[in-house]
């Protein structure tokens, strides 16, 4: 299940983005509500563990527009799915966005059912991009139980192996994070 954050100072907008979006069915189990970017700032450093998995904001606000809480997510949270909901169309506004690493921008006004066919797309992707993450991690896991081992079998065959291509040997050691630079060595 995903988090939403929805940042925008038209409270009819806001409420009704979060009512008009069966947030359920797309795998949104707790939705934020901020009315500028500074609330929407606060929220995300106050969530803790509660990560964000997707803010849905419009780019002109109060106290902190969308652009630079983009900035901000982008430094600070780079996990976060950034999605536009303005109506804005200056292209200078979709190009920043884009440079800023916006996932998607949609142009208010939006009927109910293009705005949940384009938030299906992006959920579909956001799970995409989860999946991948955990897989990374996953595999990142089993290297790091499973670097010693390798790291072992590495100097056997350094100093045990009739083959003597200790080029090779000295490179996997080196990939495997073991300091072959430091002499003299010592064999027990």
């Amino acid at each position: 299940m995903y988090t939403l954050l929805i940042a925008d100072d038209e409270p009819l907008i806001r409420n009704g983005v979060k009512k008009i979006i069966d947030w359920e069915s797309l795998g949104f189990s707790e939705i934020f509500l901020a009315e500028d970017g500074q609330e929407a700032l606060d929220i995300f450093e106050q969530s803790g563990e509660q990560e964000i998995d997707l803010i849905l904001m419009d780019i002109v606000m109060p106290f902190m527009d969308g652009l630079e809480l983009t900035e901000i997510l982008s430094r600070e949270f780079p996990q976060i799915h950034v999605v536009i909901l303005t109506g804005h169309e200056d292209f200078q506004y979709a190009q920043k966005s884009v440079g800023l690493g916006v996932k998607n921008y949609i142009l208010k006004p939006i009927g109910a059912e293009s705005l949940y066919k384009e938030m299906k797309e992006i959920c579909e992707k956001l799970h995409i991009e989860n999946s991948q993450r955990q897989y990374i991690q996953s595999m990142k896991n089993q290297l790091r139980q499973s670097l010693p081992v390798l790291q072992e079998q590495t100097l056997n065959k350094i100093v045990c192996s009739a083959d003597r291509n200790l080029r090779l040997y000295l490179e996997r050691a080196k990939s495997l994070q073991l300091d072959m630079s430091q002499a003299p060595y010592e064999i027990g």
